[in-house]
């Protein structure tokens, strides 16, 4: 039954990640942001002293590690997005075996598990793949298992999986810090329950291993940006910037507190249907008792989600796991109550998990298969070329090898890795800060434009279908202190139009007015 689950997983993934062999790329900004740093990082640079991108340095290492298996395609960050799921799929099976009655059922527990990777997969929160909140699903749903395991066994449980808990801790305070509500939640709960009840003896192993497999990587880690003399940029960038640009908030505390409750509601309101099964199963479990632990993880996640004033859609992919902890109770029930064939159940359960994903998640349909004829555009002709491939080609014939290049106005979509190139400049796109959140950033453009550090600068110019692109609305469409370094340094030699995920974008390519390059 686990090979049958695995390779039910495996074709899954193949189908619904563009990262995988049957699609041209991954289009998403942010993954290719990522990716970028990955590459940069296995080639000797370190993040934040040498490139800057806000998330965290673990994050880094996971897209570097697919980098080594393959630094010209997705196809290793695929390898480790299935790794990823077949995580999921194992902390699912243990959450069913607590919900199973007939603990022998193991052929039940195997099959019925499929529901955990589906469900990452299977809404638009996933959108396409290798967002960081991807990979903190299994780590979220590994504490929802330790919650339940800590409500039916109070206090007998094992030094190893509190060792774990610590490592899950590092993993997602260094891969992006906001994504820690369940795990603070959970921390804190059983630390309470523990001073309650006196439990001095197991309260001090939980503390030693929690926070053995915390520090242990965390002061490595830290260690090896020191030793890098990038520890400030780490401190500086990791947490001072990005504290920083979720902004300050001058309004009454009346409007904050009414913004927040309205921020809440979004991550709710985006998926509002598995919301109110999530939220209906963590009420009450199929035995009528609440599990309230599990229930303030789940709002401890919003209420961190929430702190950066917006909420994004792969955002939501955090409140997922405890939407396969409500499926499992459902199925569980029907199993063991309902007068319907357990088998019947299983297939309906391969059979949901196969096709939903394809129904609930639009974004998939938004993918390039590798045959499709001609799927992009070339000034307005069918071409088989991407956007970035086209662009690749006029850079690296007039750069007469590898081309430098600059993303002044946008994220990094794929035009460095179409390239085959890696950054040149500390900041080598445009984060998404203002001016007056992080005027360093752009006054580094502005530096980087005067003494013509790079080759090329590609422009991002939002438009809704494609375009003649003339020069002067290309230079109109970066921000107003890079504009006269742009047209002084830069003229404009190529333009283009795609799609990222659906949303139409016009793209303009300058190249340096003097081919020597300071």
């Amino acid at each position: 039954m686990i090979a049958i689950a695995v390779i039910f997983i495996i074709a899954l993934a193949t189908v619904t990640m563009s990262s995988s062999p049957l699609y041209v790329t991954n289009e998403w900004n942010d993954t290719n942001a990522m990716f970028t740093m990955g590459r940069s990082l296995v080639d000797g640079m370190v993040p934040f002293r040498d490139l800057v991108d806000q998330r965290g340095p673990v994050l880094y290492g996971i897209f570097a590690v697919a980098s080594l298996i393959s630094s010209t395609t997705f196809h290793g960050l695929f390898v480790i997005e299935l790794l990823n799921l077949i995580v999921v799929y194992y902390f699912t099976v243990l959450i069913i075996r607590i919900f199973l009655r007939d603990k022998n059922d193991e052929s039940s527990a195997y099959l019925m598990a499929v529901i955990g990777p589906a469900v990452v997969v299977g809404t638009t929160a996933f959108e396409v793949g290798g967002s960081p909140e991807e990979f903190a699903f299994p780590i979220v749903l590994g504490f929802i298992y330790l919650a339940l395991k800590w409500k039916n066994t109070k206090y007998h449980f094992k030094p190893w999986e509190f060792l774990f808990a610590g490592f899950g801790l590092f993993y997602l305070f260094w891969i992006k810090y906001s994504m820690l509500g369940a795990l603070v939640v959970f921390f804190v709960y059983i630390g309470i329950d523990m001073l309650i009840h006196m439990e001095w003896k197991k309260m001090g192993v939980v503390v030693a291993m929690s926070s053995l497999g915390f520090l242990v990587p965390s002061v490595l880690l830290i260690g090896l940006f020191y030793n890098h003399h990038a520890l400030h940029d780490l401190l500086h960038i990791y947490f001072g910037l990005n504290m920083d640009s979720y902004g300050t908030n001058t309004n009454g505390h009346i409007w904050q507190i009414l913004n927040y409750m309205k921020l809440a509601a979004t991550p709710i309101s985006m998926h509002w249907l598995i919301s109110l099964i999530t939220i209906t199963a963590l009420a009450t479990n199929r035995r009528g008792k609440s599990c309230f632990l599990v229930i303030f993880m789940f709002a401890g996640t919003i209420v961190m989600m929430v702190l950066s004033h917006y909420v994004r859609t792969y955002y939501v992919e955090l409140l997922m796991p405890f939407f396969v902890l409500a499926l499992i109770q459902f199925l569980t029930l029907t199993i063991e109550n309902l007068p319907v064939s357990k088998v019947s159940i299983l297939l309906s359960v391969l059979l949901g998990s196969a096709v939903i994903p394809f129904y609930a998640n639009t974004f998939l349909s938004t993918m390039t298969p590798k045959d499709s004829y001609k799927p992009f555009l070339d000034h307005g002709k069918p071409s088989a070329s991407t956007l970035q491939e086209q662009f690749a080609e006029s850079m690296i014939r007039k750069a007469h090898g590898t081309p430098t290049l600059l993303m002044i106005n946008s994220l990094d979509a794929g035009f460095y890795l179409a390239a085959h190139t890696q950054p040149k400049t500390k900041y080598f796109h445009k984060l998404n800060v203002s001016y007056e959140q992080y005027p360093e950033m752009y006054n580094s453009f502005s530096e980087s434009l005067n003494q013509k550090k790079v080759q090329f600068v590609v422009v991002k110019v939002n438009n809704e279908k494609p375009s003649v692109i003339n020069s002067a609305a290309a230079i109109n469409a970066v921000y107003p202190v890079n504009r006269g370094p742009l047209s002084k340094n830069y003229h404009m030699i190529d333009y283009g139009f795609q799609k990222v995920l659906g949303s139409p974008t016009n793209w303009a390519l300058f190249e340096v007015n003097s081919q020597e390059k300071k």
